[in-house]
């Protein structure tokens, strides 16, 4: 960045003195304004055409990510340690993560379920799928640890529009095609936030007969921090230490000290909090 800024700058005002003239240097002025503010790309997101399609626009995908499939954070594909009718709306604590999937309607309802008479007729994805209602909205919640990708697999709608929301800044939407409404009708999506913040929350309004459900859903950081060694060695160098501004000072106490090794090691090779200090 460093580098471009001091081509945008330098360039015009070279070219500025060697014609000399007020009005030209007054154009130079006004192209280095405009290309310095130049609009941020928006994030990128596939959508499988059919269900045949989903193997290729999920490796798609994955080449927007810049990942291979062992490099995924994250999979959840409610195929074990979750039971026939379980609701899971809102409820913290039962996906990697920090995911949490919320009915955010008044029905407060996000079922695990087994029959394709939940999903209006389309099969679920495996033994288990998650059924919904189609109101809005069915969230994708990571407020705990903020990613920069998800995917996951949408069962028999007529058409849904997904809200991104960042961790700072506007929202983003747009809109999926319909899925088949009968048999096998997931179909892949996927998001990356590429040079946005990172997401923090999916929303998804769908439309159709009020059954419809997901699966599969892939979700991390392209380069996950973890809690290890690099941070415990940064941790050493600032211990005993004492004053405000310290990293190491895990407990904000103005002290690098006991309970703040205690916080280290209770997140040893967990992944980093948002603004991990190390």
């Amino acid at each position: 960045m460093v580098n471009a800024s001091q081509e945008l700058y330098e360039s015009p005002h070279v070219f500025s003195r060697k014609i000399k003239t007020h009005q030209v240097y007054r154009l130079t002025i006004v192209f280095v304004l405009l290309c310095v503010s130049t609009a941020r790309s928006d994030i990128l997101y596939r959508n499988s055409g059919s269900v045949s399609e989903n193997e290729s626009t999920y490796a798609a995908w994955l080449d927007d990510v810049g990942i291979t499939e062992d490099q995924l954070q994250y999979l959840v594909d409610f195929e074990t340690g979750f039971t026939e009718g379980q609701n899971i709306s809102g409820i913290a604590g039962l996906f990697s993560g920090g995911l949490i999937i919320t009915d955010s309607s008044s029905t407060n309802a996000a079922i695990i379920r087994s029959s394709s008479s939940y999903f209006g007729g389309s099969y679920p994805v495996g033994t288990f799928s998650v059924a919904h209602n189609e109101k809005a909205y069915l969230e994708l919640d990571f407020t705990a640890q903020p990613v920069d990708y998800v995917s996951f697999q949408d069962i028999d709608h007529a058409g849904t529009t997904v809200y991104v929301d960042f961790i700072e800044g506007p929202s983003v939407s747009f809109s999926v095609e319909t899925t088949n409404t009968s048999g096998t009708s997931a179909e892949f999506i996927g998001i990356f936030h590429n040079d946005m913040p990172m997401i923090s929350k999916v929303r998804l309004d769908a439309s159709g007969d009020g059954e419809w459900g997901i699966d599969t859903i892939r979700y991390g950081v392209v380069s996950p921090c973890i809690v290890d060694l690099t941070s415990f060695a940064k941790f050493a160098t600032e211990w005993l230490c004492e004053g405000p501004g310290f990293a190491a000072d895990l407990s904000h106490n103005e002290q690098v000290a006991l309970e703040d090794l205690a916080l280290l090691v209770e997140l040893w090779l967990q992944p980093c909090p948002p603004d991990w200090p190390l």
